[in-house]
């Protein structure tokens, strides 16, 4: 499946969109300045990560995503029900959307 990138601005204005198109099974890189910062994906049962509230997520979008680019992953929740995953981007595919492969 491929991977589309999106900025952070899209994420920010599209968050419930971009949380309903993972729950179908999409998967996004969000960029920042052109750069890879964090990754957006389904919610693996299993995980036992950090939590944000959508609203919460909404208001501290930046440093969320420093702390993603930083190596923190949380588990994106409302009304206590996980939307989505936002992890740090892996290396292989940072590299690769840094050679100009928009979609990896």
């Amino acid at each position: 499946m491929t991977m589309q990138t999106i900025s952070v601005r899209s994420f920010r204005a599209n968050l419930t969109d971009y949380a309903d198109r993972v729950n179908r099974g999409e998967r996004f890189v969000v960029l920042r300045r052109g750069r890879a910062v964090a990754l957006l994906r389904a919610v693996n049962p299993e995980e036992r990560l950090r939590e944000v509230g959508l609203l919460e997520l909404r208001q501290r979008l930046g440093h969320t995503l420093r702390a993603a680019d930083h190596g923190t992953s949380w588990v994106v929740t409302c009304h206590g029900q996980a939307l989505l995953m936002l992890t740090p981007v892996p290396e292989s595919l940072s590299e690769s959307l840094a050679n100009g492969n928009e979609e990896a």
